[in-house]
């Protein structure tokens, strides 16, 4: 999320255990840690989708966008 320009909170998946929680411990005020990638995507202003390109297709489909806000590039 983003308030006056600045980046307000940071939703993140839970794929690797491990770096969510680093990322979660060095930013504990900034970073929350998600299991449900469709909640991460309600709570976003701005997504984020990172996986390799034979996983697009079943993480997008398992999605769905909000037209007013979402725009896939």
């Amino acid at each position: 999320a983003t308030r006056d320009g600045l980046v307000s909170s940071i939703v993140v998946s839970r794929r690797s255990k491990a770096k969510s929680d680093q990322l979660q411990q060095a930013f504990p005020d900034l970073v929350t840690v998600c299991d449900d990638n469709q909640e991460i995507l309600d709570r976003a202003d701005i997504v984020f989708i990172t996986v390799l390109p034979e996983q697009t297709s079943q993480v997008l489909q398992s999605l769905q966008f909000d037209t007013d806000r979402h725009d896939l590039v």
